[in-house]
């Protein structure tokens, strides 16, 4: 009998000593915990690498990622404020960027990147000259300054200059612009959200969109309007969704956003409209005489032909889901034969002249995404580019006469044949989902189903999470 009690009271313990231990990965007292996945097999707290086709079988503690992106989630206890990712990783194809992110924005899919390798400030920093401050990197082709501060007090013909992960914060002025009163109508449609520059002087921002909610699905699909003055946001409008909350197929009336700010200081300013891909942007109607969206155009498909597009990008990428849109797209004095749905396609720009601002990119039809490191416009009087050039694999130093190079980078550690680089991320402010953060490991040029035998191959991810304690929680709270 004695020996029945003594039993229980040990498998009583033991049970409590499992609670107690749940408990503490739950609460995470110190508010520090780390997390690692070397490949060996499956992790629980590091889910796998998707979309799966992507992603090669884990052999021998490794994995090859042969297409970008991908993504992977972290499952967490509870909220945190900080990580730390470090990846340990082969580049032996020489992949020119290397980023990885935190989802921010599940509406536009947006990821806070930072970058983990850029292969041509590698390269650079061994032929050019090179100083250090913190995390900042500058390099110079011939040598003028002998510090940033130097650099910064006193810029060249920012033509000259490339970024990469770092803002110089100067104006963007427009030499010899005037005002208009006269109203323009942008009617092609646009699909889900978009974000544009334009440019004020002595004049009202003034826009009205033309909003239509296809009601195909069941989720609120409200429309909001976020307006930028460099990293800063001034202002804000915003239109509820229609009220119809079944998936009924048929597409609302035509809803007015409109955005009307006066008293603005000369200069750049950026629009972004934030929206499902249940909303269609019908018209844009506005006096404002420059508009160029960023990076990419969603055109809807309407049954609109002969559109043309004006754009400063290297290379465009097409994508279509309609099989309708198929189509020849011309670049310039190149072409992209879009001939497959839902595959990103890809061809170089090639300019009529070497001195054009932009490339006349002209679409048969609609119902076409359209992408690509720069800005576009619908109209060439209406082009505007306040962007500086950007230390990637489109750059061409000797052609675009890059003379300055700065960055907020840090070079990855090598350890034999492997590299180790980390990113730091905020996490307050980030999407987290039935207790998950969602992470990118962007590869730009890395394809899956191009016939092409290449990868980055990773060898092990830790993130660090840091966040409050257990004592700062019961502080706050009391």
């Amino acid at each position: 009998m004695r020996n029945i009690i003594k039993l229980r009271i040990f498998l009583w313990i033991c049970l409590g000593l499992v609670i107690t231990w749940f408990l503490w990965l739950a609460i995470v007292p110190s508010g520090v915990i780390i997390y690692k996945k070397d490949f060996t097999k499956d992790n629980y707290f590091i889910q796998k690498f998707t979309p799966s086709e992507r992603a090669g079988e884990m052999t021998d503690g490794s994995q090859k990622i042969i297409g970008g992106p991908v993504y992977f989630s972290l499952r967490t206890p509870r909220g945190f404020d900080k990580a730390l990712l470090t990846i340990k990783y082969k580049n032996e194809n020489e992949f020119s960027i290397i980023e990885a992110g935190v989802l921010v924005d599940k509406t536009v899919w947006r990821y806070d990147l930072e970058p983990l390798e850029n292969n041509i400030i590698d390269k650079m920093s061994m032929a050019w000259d090179i100083i250090r401050d913190g995390n900042v990197v500058f390099l110079q082709k011939e040598k003028k300054y002998e510090s940033i501060n130097n650099f910064m007090d006193d810029l060249p013909d920012l033509s000259t200059v490339a970024v990469y992960n770092y803002d110089i914060k100067v104006p963007y002025i427009l030499k010899d612009y005037g005002k208009s009163d006269e109203e323009k109508t942008i009617e092609t449609s646009l699909r889900g959200s978009y974000e544009f520059f334009t440019y004020i002087k002595n004049e009202e921002l003034d826009f009205s969109f033309a909003i239509v909610d296809l009601n195909q699905n069941k989720d609120p699909d409200n429309v909001e309007l976020f307006l930028y003055y460099g990293s800063e946001r001034i202002d804000y409008a915003g239109l509820e969704d229609d009220g119809i909350s079944e998936d009924n197929k048929q597409p609302s009336i035509e809803r007015f956003l409109n955005i009307k700010t006066a008293g603005l200081p000369e200069g750049v300013y950026k629009v972004e409209i934030k929206a499902s891909d249940d909303i269609i942007t019908k018209k844009i109607i506005t006096k404002q005489q420059k508009l160029s969206f960023v990076n990419n155009v969603w055109l809807y498909r309407e049954g609109e032909s002969n559109i043309d597009l004006y754009a400063n990008s290297k290379k465009i990428q097409a994508r279509t889901i309609n099989p309708d849109s198929l189509q020849v797209i011309k670049a310039g004095k190149n072409s992209l034969a879009l001939n497959e749905t839902y595959k990103l396609l890809t061809a170089d720009v090639i300019k009529a002249s070497t001195t054009d601002k932009y490339t006349e990119i002209s679409l048969e039809k609609d119902g076409v995404i359209i992408s690509g490191e720069g800005v576009f416009s619908f109209l060439p009087e209406s082009f505007i580019n306040p962007k500086l050039a950007k230390v990637d694999k489109n750059l061409d130093i000797i052609g675009d006469n890059i003379q300055y190079v700065i960055a907020d980078y840090n070079y990855p550690a090598e350890n034999d044949d492997w590299k180790i680089a980390q990113a730091e991320f905020n996490l307050n402010a980030v999407y987290r989902e039935k207790g998950a953060y969602s992470f990118i490991i962007s590869l730009p040029g890395l394809n899956a189903d191009d016939e092409v035998e290449d990868y980055v191959e990773v060898d092990e991810i830790e993130i660090k999470l840091i966040g409050k304690s257990l004592l700062e929680k019961i502080r706050e709270i009391f």
